[in-house]
Formats: C-alpha cells, structure tokens, sequence
C-alpha cells in the first residue's frame, strides 16, 4: 500500500478496528477486548468462527475491506496442524507432518500481514494434559512437540516486522487451574475461561500502547524504603538494608537489578526523593552492594520540595511528557499526592513487602518496544551525556559559542532495511517535534517510501560528548514542481542544537535536485506537537495562514556553519569549524577516461594529452595529464565545502614540477595557512604527491572568501539545457617553433559555463575518486565552480592557443576580481610578454573578460609560464 489507509495521528484519543480471528468461539474474548478501557480503546470486527485458513487466504472478504488496524489471529495446535491429534492421543506421530502444516499456516499469516498495519499471533497451549513422563520424549512427547511447533511458527514469522507472536503462557497462568474449560467448550466452544481472555486481552492492549508511542518511557522512584531499606540520613549509607545476606536486603537488591533490567530495553530512571542530595548520591556511589550507581539514572531530584513540582520540573528537563511517566514511592501519601496534582503520571498501587517489588514492577504493562533499537540500549548514556552538555553550556558565555564547542555531526541516509525498524519507532513515538504526527508500520514507510515520487530520509547526531543516535525523520512528495514535506520528525534529545535547520537544508536541497521549485510543510495540530509550529514559524518560511509554510527552492536555505553534515555512507560534506593548520586529504587517480572527459569539457585536444603515438615520441615518453586538471579537485575539499557559506575564490598559484601520468596514484592534501576570521577570508597550500614514490608533481596556494549562501544569486537559477563543452569558437592550433612566437601576440577563444558543463566537470571528478565525498547540490553550491571550472580553459589556452601542440604549463598564478555566472559568453585573453628559447619557455598574460564589460575590466587576470617541445619529434 501507498498512501495507507491505515495511517493516523495520534492527537486525539481513537479508536483501532481490529479483526479477530479465531478457530473457536471467541465473542467473550471480544466482549473484554471492547469493555477494556485501556487506551486504546477497541472496536472488534469478528471474523466467521472456524473459518481462520480461509479467511486469510480471501482478501476481499467484507472484513478485510473494511481496512482494521490489526488483527488477531488465535488458533488451537490441533486445528493448525491435524496430525498433532496424534500425539495427544499417544499414537505414533509424524514431526515432519505437523512441521509442515506449521509452515502453511505461517505463509497464510504472512500474506494477510499487509492488509494490516499489526497482526498478531497467540502461542499454542494444548488444551489437554499430554502426561507426565512421555511429555517430552522424542517419539509421542506431545508437549515435546507443541515446542517445536511454537518455535517453528516464530522462526517463520521473524522476519515480517508487523507481524508479533505473543506469549500465551502467562494468561493460562493467570486463568489457574480452571484456564481451560471443558463444560464451556462443549457447550459453546468456548476453551478457556474469562480470566485467560481478560489477561490476553491485557497484553493486547499494552502491544497496541508500545506500536502507539504510548509505552511509558520513564520510572521515576523515590529512595528511602524504596530502593533500599531504610532512611539514610538518619542510618547513613553503611548501614542500608540493601544486598548482603539479609532477605529484606536482597529484595531491595533484586528491584534495583529489575529497574536496571529496563534500562536495557530503552527505558529512563529518574530519583524523586525528599532528601539531602550530597547524602543520597554518596549512597548510590559508595555502597558495596547498590546495583544502580548515579550513571544509571537520567536525572533526579532530590531536595525538601514537593514532590509534584520536582517530579513535573524533572519531565520537562528530560523532555518527556507526564503520560510518559511512571511514580513508585513506598509512602500512600505522596503517591496520593502525585495522582492528584499529575493525573497523566501512573502511580501504581505499591506494596509494603520489598520481597514483592520485583514481581509488582513486572506485572505493569506499560513498558512494551516493538523493536528494541541500539539507540533503546544506548539512551540511559545518551542523557549522561546530555548532562555534559549542560555543564558546559554553563562554561561558554552564549549558545552560539556553546553550539560550536560540541562539535556537531548530522549524518543522513536514505531510508533502507537496515534502519527501517528505527525509522517506524521514531515515527510512530515522537510527538512534540511532529510536523503530522504520521503513524505507519515498517511495512507501510517502506512501501511508501517506494513510490515514485516519494523520498525517507533519517539522521544520525553526535558530538564530542556522545551519540545520540538515529533521532530524525523527514520525508518529501514530489509533485510537478512541488515537493511537499510529508514527515518532519526530531526526537526531544536533540532539540535545540539547530539539528531541524539541519534538517530542512537537507530536504530544501534534495527538492531542488528534483526540479522542484517550492517546497511546502503543511502543520497538522495535536495537543503534543505546538513545539513544531513554533519552529516553523521561526523557520524562515513564508506562511499566510501560519499552519501552511513555504520555500522557493530558487533561494539556499542555509545551513547552520557549526554542524558538520554527512551523507550516503557517511562521507564527509562539510567541516563545523575553521582554523589554521587543519588539513585535508583526496586520493584521486586521473585515468584515460577521466583525460577523455577532461578533453571533451576543455577542448584541449593537444597531441600530448590526446595521441599516444606522438607522446611517447617526445621526452615525456607517453601521455600526459593537463596541469590543470587535478586543480580541479580543490573543489572537493571539506576545507572549500564549508557549511552555511560559499568558496568564492580569489588566487590561485600552482607550480606543475613533474608531470603527471595516466593512472598515476595522486595524494591532494591542501592545509590552512591563514584565515581572518572577521572577512572569512581563508588561504590554503596544497600539494600533489605521488603516492608510492612521493614526488612532489605539483603545488601551490589558494585563497578564498567564504560568503553566505544566501547572498549569493550567482546559480540560483533554474536549470537549463546547454553543451558540456566550455569552449564556443573553433579551435586551430598554430603549429608554431619557439622563435616564431612573438612578444606581443594575442589569442583566445570565447567560452560559455552551462549545467551541462558543470554536470560534467562533477562527473569528472567523482570517477576519479574511490567515494566522492560531496553530491552534485552541494559542491555545485558550496564552491564557484563555475570560477574554478573556468581555470581549467588555462590549459586549454596552452595547448591550442599559443605555444600549439608543444605546450605544458610550468606554473600559472590569477586573480578573481568576481564570480562568473552561467550562460554568459566570457572571453579568454593573452598577450605574450615574454619568450626564451634558452628556457624553451613562454610567458602570457591572460585575462578572462565579459564582451560587454569595460575595456580593462576583467573577472579574471594572471599570467601562465608554460615550457614549449623546440621541436616536433
């Protein structure tokens, strides 16, 4: 499915359909499921009694078109798989028989799980004894059987994510000796009794609460007689009941490792104690015994003051709602308390034994996860790391300076199996940064995401103090000329570090990359999610009714220039900061593809770069790779792709000491040399060595100013049609000898930057590289390519214009006065100043002008030193 009929905001209490399937006689157990008012609340769509195998089979069976949110599918082993009856009746039975009935029943299961959002499965129970001794003997142990046939069925189904084979034991348990009823089977077949279906219905409900985001997220508890035994003001921390030999001790021992138990599936500890904290924390530290230590906790507070107002001030300090919370205190009056004062915060009834802590905490039913993620395992360490970042938000004097010491890192992916599970928990948890408040099964975000048209992107945040994780979620809709942003969601973790900027420059320029030329986040309230509008009123897009919000891609949105973004597998685009001495590196190989690319872009077809025969007749022995090719690369550097901010170059210096073959293994490695912070103004020397023998084939300094995307209008413009090839006029090589080029002679040709050029160019230098570390959008706006593109032609002036086929650049030195644009036709100039046939060397100075400017006014000047063969070979 598509647009699911099955997705829904959960800003408003509703209720689920659900279809009940059963090959018995199931309507008391709907009648539970109905009358449960548990949220949330069920309506029940019963499917024909004894028709299971059928009915899923039928797609287009009125209940199946009547589009449930789940469904339920409860059957008895001996109906599933006939030949089991035999070994109930203690005859001889076939495993491979019953294995393979199992099997059947599983592939049913499996093609009705896309009509639902959740299916579920009971495990089997047999309904009659299956004897003592031969219960689990190889040859007629029918309990031995019932096993293989329950493990059988959850292998099968493991790998469906919406489908969850539930735990029937514990509501046998709970139905006692009288679970199974026979006066009630032969009577109505009815098999069990109202406490087996009062307990499954139970479960139900807390399965359907976890898919829901709306499991509990943190236990806070309280300490005295409560996670130990005793006051530990008045017995210090030596003397607590807690561990040892003591049964009063171990019980308090056995609830701390239960609570802790919970951190390993995502959940959050906190402390609400009245208490002095320096007392309380030197227990948790000190203790011997104590199972839980202060890191184990994600906050606390611990102090004289009431305990609502701490409790309500400790939620919001996580970011997490009250109806998120659970309160276990040992004494009637506070939880009295917090249940008047914070209705939405469970306080379960506790009681006065610690030996039943364990099992009380156990039996509350509001801690399901579908899927337990690393980010689950990993968010008690996550919050200890966002303590961290309040200690140091309280060193640095403002947020921005705050922000830029943490060190940011935002990777993003596309949407793919392996992060599926997390994508549809955050999805389907995250409330208060919610554009739509969307909910989908994995099934149905991965089929959505299969559209055309349709785009999933997740992100990953970090800093130096800790991982956070995959805690984003955003989705676009192309549609002609408008991408629509369907899903934007952030987990509370991460709020406040413009990780949603982030977010939005991301999905800004995928909707551009797509041809679109607008960009529309429609907001959808809940009671939970005000915190969403408020951003996107700040956001910087335009609204007129502020729940609709707009963007012409036509405009950069920027990027925050203290977060460093990642994309695909996790190269890096952009580096957080800027400082001299940092340093980056390109290994890059410039093969015969990648000369014939070079060519076809430049013009430069020279008989040393484009005929073997005559190369290798020269004293270079073979093919070269024009000098100015490899300087193309500096574009690629995370030095040049800042965040927030253009490259717009101003010098460029190269000198070309050997030259560079075909297939020669290069190392480009560029270093900051200076940068003035208040003009941005950066210069950096860079080097091409060879990487087995480390010669130093080229180097040389280059200095750029980094402006503000959105100042610049330069390519902001829509994409056109147009020829990769740079050079408009006809090119003639002169086949001139040294002493017949004279001092004053000019040439040039004129030239034209299109998209096609500058795809190509792009095309270029990601095929000479093993992982091109920047997209086509990024380098294409973090850097004047078209500047930088333009460089290249100095080749082309040395091979075609001048010196003829016998050219190759010795060292070239310009100045870029101001960027160039797309489809203007520029002329490319030079006037020889200077020629030694001692030297076998040429100088010109070349400028790059526009035909309309000035006489004198360049974009572009410098002067290129290039060497000349003295004679053809």
């Amino acid at each position: 499915m598509t647009d699911s009929q099955h997705a829904f905001s959960i800003g408003a209490p509703r209720s689920l359909k659900g279809l009940l399937l059963a090959d018995f006689n199931a309507l008391n157990f709907a009648g539970i499921l109905e009358n449960n008012e548990e949220s949330p609340t069920v309506e029940v769509i019963a499917g024909d009694y004894g028709e299971v195998l059928p009915m899923l089979a039928d797609a287009q069976r009125p209940e199946w078109l009547a589009h449930p949110d789940f469904a339920w599918v409860w059957t008895r082993p001996e109906m599933v798989a006939p030949p089991f009856r035999d070994a109930l009746a203690n005859l001889p039975s076939d495993p491979g028989a019953v294995l393979a009935a199992v099997d059947s029943f599983a592939q049913a299961v499996a093609a009705a799980a896309g009509r639902v959002k959740w299916l579920f499965v009971p495990s089997w129970q047999a309904t009659w004894p299956a004897g003592v001794l031969a219960a689990w003997q190889p040859a007629r142990g029918a309990a031995r059987l019932l096993a293989q046939m329950n493990l059988r069925l959850a292998e099968a189904l493991a790998d469906i994510p919406n489908v969850f084979v539930l735990d029937s034991v514990p509501w046998f348990i709970a139905g006692g000796k009288e679970a199974f009823q026979d006066k009630l089977w032969f009577q109505g077949k009815i098999p069990f009794n109202h406490a087996v279906f009062q307990a499954a219905a139970r479960d139900l409900k807390a399965a359907l609460q976890g898919l829901t985001g709306q499991a509990r997220k943190l236990v806070v508890v309280d300490l005295d007689d409560t996670l130990w035994g005793g006051i530990v003001g008045e017995v210090g921390w030596e003397k607590l009941q807690v561990g040892g030999h003591d049964a009063l001790g171990e019980a308090y021992a056995d609830f701390q490792r239960t609570l802790k138990a919970l951190t390993r599936q995502g959940i959050l500890l906190g402390i609400v104690s009245k208490n002095d904290e320096t007392t309380a924390l030197t227990a948790l530290r000190e203790h011997p015994e104590m199972q839980l230590r202060p890191e184990d906790f994600a906050g606390w507070r611990i102090n004289w003051q009431d305990k609502a107002q701490n409790l309500a001030e400790l939620a919001a300090e996580l970011r997490l709602g009250l109806q998120s919370v659970v309160f276990i205190d040992d004494q009637p009056a506070e939880r009295a308390r917090i249940r008047e004062a914070l209705p939405e915060v469970l306080v379960p009834e506790w009681p006065e034994n610690p030996m039943l802590f364990s099992r009380t905490l156990l039996s509350l039913k509001c801690f399901e996860n579908p899927r337990l993620s690393e980010e689950d395992r990993a968010r008690v360490a996550a919050y200890e790391a966002e303590r961290r970042r309040a200690d140091l938000r309280r060193e640095v004097p403002s947020v921005e300076d705050w922000l830029r010491r943490l060190e940011l890192q935002v990777k993003v992916e596309k949407l793919n199996p392996a992060n599926l599970p997390r994508a549809a928990q955050l999805l389907n948890k995250t409330n208060q940064m919610n554009l739509t408040t969307r909910r989908l099964s994995e099934a149905e975000l991965a089929a959505w995401a299969s559209v055309p048209g349709h785009a999933v992107w997740v992100f990953r945040v970090k800093d130096k103090l800790g991982d956070s994780g995959l805690t984003g979620l955003a989705s676009l809709q192309v549609q002609g000329e408008q991408a629509k942003i369907v899903d934007f969601l952030l987990s509370c973790r991460v709020l406040g570090r413009k990780v949603e900027q982030t977010m939005v420059h991301w999905l800004v320029q995928q909707a551009l990359a797509a041809g679109a030329h607008e960009v529309v986040a429609e907001y959808l309230p809940t009671p939970k999610n005000k915190l969403c509008l408020e951003f996107w009123q700040r956001s910087g897009f335009q609204t007129t009714d502020g729940r609709r919000f707009l963007w012409n891609t036509g405009l950069k949105y920027p990027l925050p220039d203290y977060i460093q973004l990642a994309a695909g597998s996790g190269q890096t685009t952009v580096r957080p900061s800027i400082e001299v001495g940092q340093s980056a590196e390109l290994n890059l190989a410039i093969t015969g593809e990648t000369l014939r690319q070079f060519i076809a872009l430049t013009g430069d077809a020279s008989a040393l770069h484009a005929d073997p025969e005559f190369a290798r007749r020269t004293r270079y022995g073979g093919l070269l790779v024009h000098g100015m090719c490899p300087l193309l690369f500096l574009s690629v550097l995370d030095l040049v792709q800042q965040p927030g901010r253009r490259a717009m170059f101003r010098q460029l210096k190269a000198n070309f000491n050997h030259p560079i073959y075909p297939d020669d293994p290069l190392l480009l490695r560029a270093t900051i040399t200076e940068y003035i912070r208040e003009v941005r103004a950066v210069e950096i020397e860079f080097q091409i060595r060879h990487r087995n023998t480390g010669l130093d084939l080229t180097n040389g300094l280059a200095a750029y100013v980094l402006e503000k995307t959105s100042q610049d209008t330069t390519l902001l413009t829509a994409p056109q049609s147009g020829s990769p090839a740079l050079v408009t006029d006809p090119l003639q090589s002169p086949e001139l000898a040294l002493e017949q080029i004279p001092r004053g002679m000019e040439a040039g040709f004129t030239f034209v930057i299109t998209d096609a050029s500058l795809l190509a160019a792009y095309e270029l230098l990601a095929g000479a590289v093993d992982n091109m570390p920047v997209d086509y959008e990024t380098w294409r706006w973090r850097c004047d390519t078209a500047s930088l593109l333009a460089t290249s032609l100095v080749s082309t002036f040395v091979g075609q214009c001048i010196p003829g086929r016998y050219g190759t650049c010795r060292n070239v030195e310009l100045t870029f006065h101001q960027p160039l644009e797309k489809y203007q036709p520029y002329r490319f100039q030079g006037h020889v100043n200077y020629t030694s046939a001692s030297t076998s060397s040429v100088i010109t100075q070349v400028a790059i002008a526009h035909p309309q400017a000035a006489p004198g006014v360049a974009w572009v000047a410098g002067k290129i030193h290039a060497g000349v063969l003295p004679s053809v070979p």
